[in-house]
């Protein structure tokens, strides 16, 4: 979303961005956060309906992801789908926020969020799909 550039978070915003947060980890597409890694594979074990992953995603929950063909030994493999989350849908999850007006030395939208995005969080927390005490604690 969009706020003014002299915006200050208050623990109203932040209730109102975990109830969104949880609402989505909930729904049809939730399931995606499991394999995205990370602070999102994190909230997803915790929120989303662990079941989706058994049973497969519901028919309503396959849009946006990718058709990719699989390589095994080289050789083409068969097509399956790729539950990846959008970019929107991670900057949702995390909390995103854009500043109207700010920009950063390079000259890019300033974005603040309430959560690290998840290649910073693996970057100083944990090596892809993998959760250690330190990202814990840090919770």
């Amino acid at each position: 979303g969009w706020r003014p550039a002299d915006y200050v978070p208050t623990k109203r915003d932040f209730v109102a961005a975990e109830m969104l947060k949880i609402e989505f980890l909930r729904g049809p597409r939730g399931y995606a956060a499991f394999f995205a890694g990370s602070l999102l594979a994190r909230w997803a074990n915790e929120f989303a309906d662990v079941s989706s992953i058994v049973g497969g995603p519901a028919p309503d929950a396959l849009w946006p992801g990718t058709l990719r063909r699989l390589m095994i030994e080289g050789e083409r493999g068969p097509w399956v789908y790729d539950p990846s989350l959008t970019k929107a849908e991670v900057q949702s999850l995390i909390g995103a926020y854009e500043l109207t007006g700010e920009f950063t030395p390079n000259l890019h939208p300033c974005i603040k969020s309430w959560w690290p995005s998840p290649h910073i969080w693996t970057a100083n927390f944990s090596a892809p799909g993998m959760w250690g005490m330190a990202a814990e604690n840090w919770l």
